[in-house]
């Protein structure tokens, strides 16, 4: 098992770590009310009080599905994005619609670290099968990757065909993208055991124990990741595969589905999401997917807290 960690973050002593996190969370949530939907959401919010998870826990909760109409009168973002900032440099959509900015900057969405999990490294070509079309996910990979040092190969996902032929002659050692898009990779590869990736970070789709087995057998070593195209990584694994590690920058909660209030390690509950992206903040936005908090460390070293991964959608 690998003992390298992509920074200190990641084996820094969680009380620090959760220390300092709130320690910066009064000057996020000051600064996303000068955004028309921040301040619509956080009406009544003294930043300076919400220094602590009780605290956090008494602010309404985002749900994610009801962003096409909090968006509809300011479009396209609806108010949620820091207006003074004006970094926004591409507009990106997921389905609803619900447009997403990219914004200016270096990995803002934290794909570095869970790709340098996976394995991945400065020098490495890595093929980045995530779509570019409106999608986020394919620029949100790509930052992350040029974060570490990595060239990329911007694939997409729309033939599998020319991306195998593209892969066989430019070799590219990691692959990012979704699970059935790799399988579909090995499907039309003249020679499967012989293809050059040696590292892939898998979302979006399902990663069954058949395709792990699978890309185990044709020399692929396979980690997943945990995305939202509002947030970036949320969790990633490490190579103990013991769970998901919540991405350092974040604050996660688990939560009733339904009431945003905070369950019990280990109960089954709402993944919930405070992120720090200083020109599109999220304060609480409920993800809509299952998951629980694991106890106890990785026994990757990796000090943050663990979650199962994606135990299905929370219900509306």
């Amino acid at each position: 098992m690998r003992k390298d960690y992509y920074d200190s973050l990641e084996i820094d002593n969680p009380d620090l770590r959760e220390r300092d996190l709130f320690g910066r969370l009064p000057n996020l949530i000051a600064l996303a009310l000068s955004g028309a939907g921040w301040a619509r959401q956080l009406n009544g919010i003294d930043p300076n009080s919400v220094t602590s998870r009780e605290a956090l826990g008494q602010i309404p909760v985002l749900h994610a599905e009801d962003w096409p109409a909090l968006r509809g009168e300011y479009p396209p973002f609806g108010g949620f994005v820091v207006p003074q900032r004006r970094r926004t440099r591409r507009l990106l959509m997921s389905p609803g619609p619900v447009f997403h900015p990219d914004v200016d900057g270096t990995d803002v969405g934290g794909a570095a670290r869970a790709l340098f999990a996976a394995g991945m490294r400065a020098g490495d070509v890595g093929l980045n099968c995530f779509s570019y079309h409106l999608s986020p996910f394919g620029f949100l990979m790509d930052s992350g990757a040029h974060a570490l040092g990595c060239t990329v190969i911007a694939a997409g996902s729309d033939d599998a065909v020319t991306v195998a032929d593209v892969m066989q002659k430019l070799a590219p050692s990691a692959f990012v993208g979704p699970a059935d898009f790799l399988k579909r990779l090995l499907d039309v590869s003249d020679s499967p055991s012989e293809m050059s990736i040696k590292h892939a970070l898998i979302a979006n789709s399902p990663l069954t124990p058949a395709l792990r087995r699978g890309f185990a057998s044709a020399g692929i070593d396979v980690q997943e990741c945990l995305t939202h195209p509002d947030i970036g990584i949320i969790a990633y694994e490490s190579d103990a595969r013991d769970g998901m590690i919540v991405n350092e920058g974040l604050i996660v909660e688990i939560v009733r589905p339904g009431s945003g209030e905070p369950v019990a390690d280990g109960e089954v509950g709402e993944i919930v999401v405070t992120a720090f992206n200083p020109d599109y903040p999220m304060i609480r936005l409920a993800t809509g997917q299952l998951s629980a908090v694991m106890r106890g460390r990785s026994p990757c070293g990796r000090t943050n807290m663990r979650i199962k991964g994606v135990l299905g959608p929370a219900p509306a």
